[in-house]
């Protein structure tokens, strides 16, 4: 068989194979999404805003999001971005023991400037000698100077 067949039915069989992963993930999380859709979760729509699930309605696809005091968003079931996990659930992080030996002692040797470092400048002072220089002819301003 010619060795070009094979690659390309291996690379189809790659790329066919891709599809239907990205597909099962997808699928899965929007399942997921579906199941966490419940009054009272903390969601983030597609869009980034954040807000707790007032209602939901199965028929017409559409969640009601409460974003602020008083404000009640009407939006599709898929753009729903995420479920935030509910952080009294989650589990906790361990709690270190404190190691507090009182105020932390500054070293001096850390503010001494460096021997051998270029004085620093702002970029107004590079602005202006930068602008000076194109003023002198110094410079060259085409693309492909480096």
């Amino acid at each position: 068989m010619n060795p070009n067949l094979l690659i390309m039915l291996a690379l189809g069989a790659l790329l066919i194979f891709m599809m239907v992963s990205s597909r099962r993930k997808q699928k899965a999380r929007q399942e997921q999404i579906s199941r966490g859709l419940v009054p009272g979760a903390r969601v983030m729509t597609g869009a980034g805003i954040f807000g707790t699930v007032v209602s939901v309605d199965e028929d017409t696809n559409q969640v009601t999001i409460e974003s602020g005091p008083g404000t009640q968003l009407i939006v599709h079931r898929q753009a729903i971005g995420q479920i935030e996990v509910d952080e009294a659930n989650a589990p906790a992080a361990p709690a270190e023991p404190s190691t507090n030996q009182g105020p932390i002692q500054r070293d001096d040797a850390d503010e001494t400037p460096l021997k051998n470092s270029e004085p620093s400048i702002t970029d107004a002072e590079l602005d202006a000698h930068n602008e000076a220089k194109r003023a002198k002819g110094d410079v060259d301003d085409s693309d492909d100077a480096k």
